[in-house]
C-alpha cells in the first residue's frame, strides 16, 4: 500500500475509535447524571388519599412513590400523612 492510501484510512480508522470513546464516555455520563436525579428527590408532590382495597394510599407525581396511609376506612390518614389511631 502506498503511503497515499494509508493515511485517509488511518485517519478515518482514529476519527471512528474516538468517536466510538466520546459516544462511550458520553453515555456513562448520561447514565450516571439519571441515577442521581433518581435517588435525589427530597421533595415529593403527592396526590390526594384515596381509598384502595389495600387501604389508604397516595402517590407522588415526580418519582412514583407510594405512600401506605393505613387500612381503616374510618380514621384515614390525615394532610401530613399521619394515620389517626384509636
Amino acid at each position: 500500500m502506498s503511503e497515499v492510501t494509508s493515511h485517509p484510512f488511518l485517519l478515518a480508522l482514529v476519527a471512528i475509535v474516538l468517536l466510538f470513546i466520546a459516544g462511550s464516555e458520553l453515555g456513562r455520563v448520561l447514565r450516571q447524571r439519571r441515577r442521581e436525579q433518581s435517588t435525589r428527590h427530597p421533595v415529593h408532590a403527592w396526590t390526594p388519599w384515596h381509598w384502595t382495597p389495600d387501604g389508604y394510599m397516595r402517590f407522588c407525581k415526580l418519582c412514583a412513590a407510594a405512600q401506605y396511609g393505613g387500612d381503616d376506612y374510618d380514621a384515614g390518614p390525615d394532610e401530613f400523612g399521619m394515620v389517626a389511631f384509636r
